[in-house]
C-alpha cells in the first residue's frame, strides 16, 4: 500500500506537489495565528512562503496567502511585525500579477493582497513605517495606484480593492511613511481619480432595482466617496510641500469653479489653507486673467454662501485659511473682485479674526483686508465700506503681533495710512485710539529702522494720527 501511494505521488507534477505543500503551510499558518506561543513556528512558515511566492505563478496560492495574512494581522501588532520582518510585502508585491493589465480574473487575488496590506498599515503601524521593506518604493506605489485607474465588471470586488488600496496609500504616504518621497511625482494620478472616477450607470440602475425583501443594497457612490476622501487627505497633506509653480495649484484653481462638486471645492480650500505656514502664504499668486475668470464665476460669492468664516466652521481652520488665501489673491490688484468682496457682509471675517486662536489664520484673514484697502486705493475707489473700527483693530493687532515678520507690519502700516488718508473722516481718531499703548511703541520703533521705506511709512502714520 505504501509503495502504491509513493508511486502515485511520484506521478504528480513537481509544481503541483509544491503548490499542495504551500497551501498546507498557509492553512497551518491560519491555525497558528489563533494561538500565542508560536512565534518561531509562524516566522518559519512565513519565511518559506515568502520564498515560494517569488517564483509561484499560480494566483490561488497568492489569494490564500493574502486572505490568511489579512486575518492574521487584525488588531495584532506582533503579527504585523512578523509579516513585515519576514519579507511578506516584498514577496507579494514582486509577484508578476502586478505587472499585468487589470483583468477580472486577477480580482480575487488582488483583493486578498490589498486587504492584507490595508490591515498591515492601519493605525500607522510602527514596524511598517520604521522598518520598511525595499519594495515599498515605486513598484509598490504602482501596485497601489493600479486600482485607481482600472475598472471591472465585478463592481463589489473592485470597490473593495479600491478601498483597501486607497487606505493603504494614505497610511504609507504620511510624512513618516515609506512611500512619501515617491508619491509627489504621481500626484496627477491622484487628482485624476478624485475628479473623474465615478460609479457606472449600470451599477446605479441595478441598485435602484433591488427587491425590497433582499439584503440592504450596497451604496456604491458612498463607498467610492470614502475611497476618494482618503486620496483627498493625501493631496491636502502633500500640498504644503509643493512649489508655487506646480501644476497641482493650477488644478486646485480649476476645481474652485467646477459646479456641483463640493468635494473638489473643499479639497482646493483645504490645500490652499494648508499652504499657510507661520502666517505667511507662499507665493501662490493667481494670474491676472484667472482673477477675472474666477471672479466672474462667482467664487467670492460662493465662499460667502458656504459660510466658511462662520463659527460653525472653526474646527476646519484649513478651510477658513484657504478661503482667506483665495480671496486675498483674487482681490490683489483687481478692484472688481475687491468690490465683489465688500458686497458680502464683513462681519464673518472680522469676527473670525477676533476669536481665532491660530495666529497664522488671523494674519491671513487680516491680509484680505490689506489687499482690499490697497487695491481700492490704487483704483481711487471709496474706502467707506472698510472704514470700520474693527478693521482698524485687526490691522493694529497684526502690527503688534507680527514682529517676527516685517512684511506683515509693513502691510498693517500702509493700510492704516491709506485708511487715515482716504477713509471716512473719523478714521484718524479711530486709528490713534487703537494704536494707543503697544501699537504706538511698535510704530515708534519702526521709525528707527535702517530700511528707508519702513522708516518713512511709520513716520507717515504718526503724522496722520497727530493731525
Amino acid at each position: 500500500m505504501d509503495d502504491q501511494l509513493e508511486r502515485k505521488n511520484n506521478t504528480i507534477p513537481q509544481s503541483s506537489q509544491s503548490q499542495v505543500s504551500q497551501l498546507e503551510l498557509v492553512e497551518k499558518l491560519n491555525q497558528l495565528g489563533e494561538s500565542d506561543n508560536n512565534r518561531e513556528e509562524v516566522t518559519g512558515i512565513l519565511d518559506s512562503l515568502a520564498v515560494a511566492l517569488r517564483d509561484e505563478e499560480d494566483l490561488s496560492l497568492l489569494r490564500q496567502v493574502g486572505r490568511v495574512a489579512a486575518n492574521l494581522v487584525i488588531d495584532c501588532d506582533e503579527n504585523r511585525e512578523r509579516l513585515v520582518s519576514t519579507g511578506y510585502i516584498d514577496a507579494v508585491l514582486s509577484h508578476s500579477m502586478f505587472s499585468l493589465e487589470p483583468k477580472v480574473s486577477l480580482a480575487p487575488a488582488i483583493l486578498a493582497i490589498m486587504a492584507s496590506l490595508h490591515n498591515l498599515s492601519v493605525d500607522k503601524n510602527t514596524t511598517l513605517l520604521e522598518e520598511s521593506p525595499t519594495s515599498l518604493e515605486e513598484s509598490t506605489l504602482n501596485s497601489l495606484l493600479q486600482p485607481l485607474s482600472s475598472t471591472s465588471s465585478d463592481l463589489d470586488t473592485h470597490l473593495h480593492i479600491l478601498t483597501c488600496a486607497c487606505n493603504s496609500l494614505e497610511s504609507a504616504a504620511t510624512p513618516e511613511g515609506p512611500l512619501h518621497k515617491h508619491i509627489v511625482s504621481r500626484i496627477s494620478d491622484l487628482t485624476e481619480f478624485v475628479e473623474k472616477a465615478d460609479v457606472p450607470d449600470t451599477a446605479e440602475q441595478a441598485e435602484e432595482g433591488e427587491e425590497e425583501d433582499e439584503e440592504e443594497p450596497v451604496d456604491y457612490t458612498k463607498t467610492l466617496s470614502a475611497a476618494k476622501a482618503s486620496i483627498v487627505r493625501i493631496l491636502v497633506d502633500l500640498s504644503s510641500e509643493l512649489p508655487s509653480l506646480s501644476s497641482f495649484w493650477s488644478k486646485m484653481r480649476d476645481w474652485l469653479v467646477i459646479k456641483d462638486r463640493p468635494d473638489l471645492l473643499n479639497c482646493a480650500l483645504l490645500s490652499f489653507g494648508n499652504s499657510i505656514k507661520d502666517g505667511l502664504v507662499r507665493n501662490l499668486s493667481i494670474p491676472t486673467d484667472n482673477k477675472t475668470i474666477l471672479g466672474d464665476a462667482g467664487i467670492i460669492e460662493k465662499l460667502a454662501e458656504m459660510g466658511i468664516w462662520s463659527e460653525e466652521r472653526d474646527l476646519l481652520g484649513s478651510v477658513q485659511g484657504g478661503g482667506a488665501s483665495i480671496v486675498k489673491n483674487l482681490c490683489r490688484g483687481n478692484s472688481a473682485n475687491a468690490i465683489r468682496f465688500l458686497r458680502q457682509p464683513l462681519d464673518p471675517l472680522l469676527n473670525l479674526i477676533q476669536r481665532a486662536d491660530d495666529q497664522a489664520l488671523r494674519f491671513e484673514c487680516t491680509r484680505v483686508l490689506v489687499e482690499v484697502i490697497k487695491t481700492l486705493s490704487s483704483a481711487q475707489e471709496s474706502l467707506a465700506h472698510v472704514s470700520d473700527q474693527r478693521v482698524v483693530a485687526s490691522l493694529v493687532k497684526m502690527l503688534v503681533d507680527g514682529g517676527q515678520y516685517q512684511v506683515l507690519q509693513m502691510d498693517a502700516v500702509v493700510s492704516l495710512v491709506l485708511l487715515g488718508s482716504f477713509g471716512k473722516n473719523d478714521m484718524r481718531s479711530t486709528i490713534a485710539k487703537e494704536l494707543g499703548g503697544p501699537g504706538l511703541q511698535v510704530l515708534e520703533g519702526m521709525t528707527e529702522d535702517p530700511k528707508q521705506a519702513v522708516k518713512d511709512n511709520a513716520k507717515a502714520l504718526l503724522k496722520i494720527i497727530d493731525q
